[in-house]
């Protein structure tokens, strides 16, 4: 965790250890490090076949035991500026439909397959769409991804919302922080806490494709 001012803002790192964001609609929760970063990221690898084992899939699954679709990180905060910093692994992600032609195992019928390497982002409930679209077609490695900014012209006074930032469905993806930026000319550090947690019965649903 580390703070530090910009010229006309505050800006505030918060780090894969911190305790003042919710993680939900994981299996299982991971720490990993690389040797290319001082910063340690979370991953939630989904494997929990009895059958195969997490280490003994068979190799035409590729990395699909390491994908946490649907993982999601919940933070309240006031930041004018949020962006999300996300480890993709070596391999990459590719924004085109999965499979290689011609035997692709998905073709969707509109005949274009949707982002399936960027995280999705609900502002206060709602789904959102980023900022920024990338015309990027493949992820790898670190990506810092613009969640949320505020209108240049919007200068009002700081407002909490929550973020749910939902991890990309195709991707071998870890977390590894937020960047919070201030209101413009105002120095103060933003705000951020955890929303209030959700009991609810735990469920897992798998199958074959």
């Amino acid at each position: 965790l580390y703070a530090n001012a910009c010229i006309g803002m505050a800006t505030l790192f918060v780090g894969a250890a911190d305790r003042r964001f919710l993680v939900t609609n994981y299996f299982e929760r991971k720490t990993t490090q690389t040797r290319s970063s001082s910063q340690d990221a979370l991953s939630f690898p989904r494997c929990f076949d009895s059958l195969w084992g997490c280490k003994s899939w068979p190799a035409s699954f590729g990395d699909e035991a390491q994908m946490s679709p649907g993982a999601t990180i919940k933070m309240e905060t006031d930041a004018t500026r949020v962006t999300a910093w996300l480890r993709y692994s070596a391999s990459g992600c590719n924004v085109r439909c999965p499979g290689t032609p011609p035997r692709n195992c998905y073709t969707p019928e509109q005949g274009f397959c949707r982002n399936r390497c960027a995280p999705k982002l609900y502002l206060d409930g709602m789904l959102t769409p980023l900022p920024a679209a990338s015309e990027r077609v493949d992820y790898r490695g670190d990506e810092e991804v613009v969640l949320f900014e505020q209108p240049a012209n919007n200068q009002g006074i700081p407002q909490i919302r929550r973020f749910e930032v939902v991890f990309p469905w195709g991707a071998v993806v870890g977390f590894v922080g937020f960047r919070l930026y201030s209101h413009p000319q105002v120095l103060t550090v933003p705000t951020i806490r955890a929303p209030p947690a959700v009991s609810r019965p735990p469920a897992i649903f798998y199958g074959d494709s």
